[in-house]
């Protein structure tokens, strides 16, 4: 997962959208855009401290030297469930052109369901 794809996951999951979260770190949505594209693969220490603020996790998962988001999301098993799951596959498939909120409805109700299942 690049740091762009972390930025895009966490402020998908944080229902944000580009504007908003560039709003938040104090730039226009279209460098949010070129961070979550990789258009723009150096970014500055600072903004780096303030996209993992503005997400809520740490600057060391953004950047991906922490495996583990800071609520215990295991991007490991997330990505072995992908790569064996046709169904898990397919699930990712159809959210790619998801809206943000449809997204976080989804997430919503797969929480409730895990800690139903739990």
């Amino acid at each position: 997962m690049t740091v762009g794809d972390r930025i895009k996951y966490l402020r998908i999951e944080k229902g944000m959208t580009q504007e908003e979260l560039g709003e938040k770190v104090g730039v226009k949505n279209a460098a949010i855009n070129k961070y979550e594209t990789g258009i723009v693969v150096n970014l500055k220490r600072d903004m780096i401290v303030k996209l993992a603020s503005a997400l809520d996790t740490t600057p060391a998962y953004l950047m991906g030297w922490e495996d583990e988001e800071p609520d215990d999301i295991d991007l490991m098993e997330l990505r072995e469930q992908l790569r064996r799951s046709p169904e898990t596959r397919m699930l990712f498939s159809v959210t790619k052109h998801a809206t943000p909120e449809q997204i976080k409805l989804v997430a919503e109700m797969l929480k409730q369901w895990k800690h139903a299942s739990e």
